[in-house]
């Protein structure tokens, strides 16, 4: 029997956003993975009309506090998620991936 209530979206890289677009926090997820805590957030494209997921950096996740997770999610689209892109710098072999986040009026 199929449920028609769930919904499967798309989930991408963070490095596959569009940097210095902005997207609307729809839903924040925080969870506890095989890897450590991670924060699964719900973004919305509004130029393209989709809806799809993706993680934010563990930095990020380890330093979001609950409390602004759940208010995140109580706003009701009113925050936003920026992609600025790979840092210049190298850690460890890897670049970092640098979001901001920002507060619809």
């Amino acid at each position: 029997m199929l449920n028609n209530d769930l919904e499967f979206l798309e989930r991408r890289k963070i490095s596959a956003l569009t940097v210095g677009k902005i997207y609307i926090i729809k839903k924040i997820v925080s969870m506890t993975t095989r890897f450590g805590k991670n924060i699964l957030v719900q973004l919305h494209d509004e130029t393209h009309n989709v809806t799809f997921e993706t993680f934010l950096p563990k930095r990020v996740a380890e330093t979001l506090p609950e409390g602004v997770v759940a208010s995140m999610n109580q706003s009701e689209g009113k925050y936003t998620l920026t992609y600025l892109g790979q840092s210049s710098q190298v850690y460890f072999g890897n670049t970092r991936s640098l979001v901001t986040f920002g507060c619809l009026e």
